[in-house]
């Protein structure tokens, strides 16, 4: 067997087949990709993260040089991603704007762009991938504007907090990319690049661990015809990727000792089947992207109370099937396909528990990688019968931008995205806090404060609900409920979290204003003092200590 080809169920040379220059593929990638996003480039910035990662973000306003040094330094709200900081750091000074309506003085266009620009990047790359897979550049081009413009990638490129999924996603299609130019042509400059985009993905998001996983996909796409009778040639494979491999270990290590998570999400047992409860509804985002939005609420609580956990394994376990019966008939690209289709979001599956995982374990973002399987496997398809399947192809993508499109506009503001939240799952935890912080930043307090009743009743011992509850009856000067809720916070929020925040400042200060407005103000004096801890010479902190002085005064 020629192990230097990929596998022989494929039309070769790209010379007789593609009608297209590769340049042109390339350009017209572009040209759709920023038309179906382009409308991301007027939304405002979300409340979903957004404020402690940019816009309310006290070292992004303005950004300095210790700005960079701390966050290589440090973790920063639970996850290690210097890199990604770095490029919004270096995005703020070009986004500078007089400050608007909620002391925003960052230009969100600017972020916006940004993700955008990076998709677009990962597209290209994901062209260039196939092209050397499939050698077939037509079937490259559908596959690639199937990854660019299926809805499952609007949460990723239209939320500016998910620069750390486009960015590191991005990146990773391109490791791979240079991993498999090197194995096509051999040359060590592909191998070198390939290691070291690997590294800047790790740096932009802990997320890229599992790209030794899909190189070794790859490498199975290379060297055999058929998955199932694999010779021996592990050694020569493994040491290939053990580079990459000690690369990740120390980011997983790293990544699993400061993501603790707010509650113990699942019991053992439990886990695998909700591994296979996501991949199944995952597969049916992929067929059918309907409903899409932040929080699905399918948290393993959820699936095991509901009883699904017991039979959505099913679909999981028949598509796996399916495609190992095809490998054994030689038809080995839906096996690969459906392979990186899991091994991508691999960490994020259920198998292990995560800080999101109290919401929902399913997540759009976590597909922005996952959906280059379905997309290669389409690549596939195109070159292996184009006559039969390239007009509906096409219908297909049509179809899948204008749903795009459409997802964007639920982009566009905190109050489209939350209440479309809603409109797909009302009992959306995420929906329900936003919306009574949302509410709260604009005065209208008895809406707040409607929307965190809800929440807590939903979710009582989610510190992100309590702790906008708190913030509400501060608001509404109902400072005995607000302190109370501040015990809870506090409580919750010890308890689940070892490290200090920007963010923790900010709930230690308010938490000292509700119980100072109480009249208590020992409570009021230790939040003051866990604050000064992080950031003694904090603004907030030296200003109320002026009040504390006058309190204790009239004692």
């Amino acid at each position: 067997m020629n192990t230097s080809q990929p596998i022989g169920e494929l039309p070769a040379p790209p010379s007789a087949r593609s009608r297209f220059a590769t340049r042109n593929c390339v350009a017209g990638i572009v040209v759709i990709t920023l038309l179906v996003f382009g409308r991301l480039l007027g939304a405002e910035f979300s409340w979903w993260d957004d404020p402690h990662t940019v816009h309310h973000n006290p070292l992004l306003n303005p950004a300095k040089a210790d700005t960079f040094a701390h966050y290589w330094q440090k973790q920063a709200a639970n996850i290690y991603i210097p890199l990604t900081y770095t490029v919004w750091a270096l995005l703020s000074y070009v986004a500078r704007v007089s400050p608007g309506e909620f002391g925003i003085s960052l230009n969100p266009w600017v972020y916006h762009a940004a993700n955008v620009v990076t998709h677009v990047g990962g597209s290209v790359a994901a062209f260039l991938l196939f092209q050397l897979l499939i050698r077939d550049n037509r079937a490259a081009l559908i596959g690639a504007l199937f990854y660019a413009v299926h809805p499952v990638q609007v949460e990723s490129v239209a939320w500016v907090s998910g620069l750390k999924d486009v960015l590191a996603g991005a990146l990773t299609v391109a490791v791979l990319w240079q991993y498999a130019a090197y194995r096509t042509t051999g040359r060590r400059l592909n191998y070198v690049l390939a290691i070291f985009l690997y590294v800047l993905a790790l740096l932009s998001k802990p997320s890229a661990i599992t790209t030794p996983l899909l190189m070794g996909v790859i490498e199975l796409l290379f060297r055999y015809r058929d998955l199932v009778t694999i010779s021996q040639p592990w050694r020569r494979v493994f040491a290939r990727l053990l580079p990459f491999i000690i690369l990740a270990i120390p980011i997983a290590v790293i990544a699993r000792s400061i993501q603790k998570g707010f509650v113990t999400i699942s019991p053992p047992w439990a886990r695998p089947l909700v591994m296979l409860d996501s991949i199944a509804f995952y597969l049916g985002k992929l067929v059918a992207p309907l409903g899409l939005c932040p929080d699905y609420g399918r948290n393993p609580q959820y699936i095991i109370s509901t009883g699904q956990i017991w039979y959505t394994w099913i679909a999981s376990a028949a598509v796996l099937i399916a495609c190992v019966l095809l490998a054994k008939r030689k038809l080995t690209w839906p096996l690969a396909g459906l392979a990186i289709f899991i091994f991508a979001p691999l960490h994020v599956l259920g198998l292990t528990t995560f800080d999101f995982q109290s919401f929902s374990t399913t997540a759009d973002h976590y597909l922005y990688v996952a959906l280059l399987g379905p997309a290669l496997v389409l690549a596939w398809l195109i070159a292996k019968w184009p006559s039969r399947l390239l007009v509906w192809a096409a219908v297909v993508l049509v179809a899948l931008s204008a749903k795009t499109v459409v997802q964007t506009g639920k982009w566009q503001n905190e109050l489209t995205l939350m209440h479309h939240t809603l409109e797909v799952n009302p009992t959306s935890v995420l929906g329900l806090s936003d919306l009574t912080a949302y509410y709260a930043r604009i005065n209208q307090l008895d809406l707040a404060k409607e929307y965190a009743d809800r929440a807590k009743a939903r979710e009582p011992a989610n510190p992100l609900v309590v702790y906008n509850s708190a913030v509400t009856n501060l608001a509404r000067r109902d400072f005995d409920s607000a302190a109370d809720d501040f015990d809870e916070f506090i409580r919750l929020y010890d308890g689940h979290y070892g490290a200090a925040t920007i963010d923790t400042i900010t709930a230690y200060m308010e938490a000292a204003d509700a119980y100072l407005s109480a009249g208590r103000i020992i409570e009021a004096d230790k939040m003051v003092e866990r604050a000064r801890v992080i950031a003694p010479d904090h603004a907030t902190i030296r200003d109320f200590d002026a009040r504390l002085r006058t309190a204790r005064q009239r004692q």
